[in-house]
């Protein structure tokens, strides 16, 4: 029976509920529901992008199938499927030249704009400034946005400079909107996740998209 409906899934109409974190929402969402829909072309994804913390718990209380985030948040009820492995670099304006690495006292001598303090990007420098015994009120912080995109208006207009994933930076620079660089002794790589909650009954569309 189970390979019956596998077998007739194209043509199911179904709707998969997913959160996601600013960078998956933006850079990799988008082309795993493409590659998805080219079997089922009957499902409808809603996806609701928000910060890593908050992804994790829209999948914990069961307001969505799954999540696509940058940070584990242990649970025993939540199981993750790592996707795609990355680091963080350092961007500028076009104006603003450095000399790759960029050392972290060297930074510190802009001001930064910042994502907000539920995003797994977040964690992540904090536990390098913790590493290199810099307190965080150290960092001239003018801003923090929980838009990945208003991010990078921030520092394309020279305002501040800040660190991003790769994935996110890699996209603008190719358009030639910003300056990417390495951070001295940054070598701290992260995971982006599929999560989904093991106690929640999924839909035969849901469990199909995570297989």
């Amino acid at each position: 029976a189970l390979f019956d409906l596998n077998h007739g899934m194209t043509d199911f109409k179904g709707t998969i509920r997913m959160a996601a974190s600013s960078v998956p929402g933006q850079f990799i969402v988008p082309k795993m529901v493409k590659q998805f829909r080219e079997k089922y072309n009957h499902v409808t994804f809603h996806v609701n992008e928000s910060p890593s913390k908050v992804v994790a718990d829209k999948v914990l209380n069961g307001s969505v199938d799954m999540g696509i985030l940058g940070e584990k948040y242990e649970s025993d009820k939540l199981c993750y499927i790592p996707l795609l492995k990355e680091k963080l670099v350092l961007i500028t304006s076009k104006q603003l030249e450095l000399i790759t690495p960029v050392k972290i006292q060297d930074m510190m001598k802009y001001t930064f704009v910042m994502r907000d303090t539920d995003s797994g990007t977040n964690s992540i420098i904090e536990r390098f400034l913790r590493k290199h015994q810099i307190a965080k009120d150290q960092l001239n912080i003018i801003a923090y946005t929980d838009s990945g995109q208003g991010l990078v208006q921030y520092v394309k207009q020279g305002i501040a400079i800040s660190v991003i994933s790769e994935i996110a930076a890699r996209e603008y620079t190719s358009d030639n909107m910003i300056n990417m660089y390495e951070i001295e002794d940054f070598n701290d790589e992260r995971y982006f996740y599929l999560v989904y909650n093991v106690n929640k009954t999924l839909s035969m569309i849901s469990k199909q998209f995570i297989e």
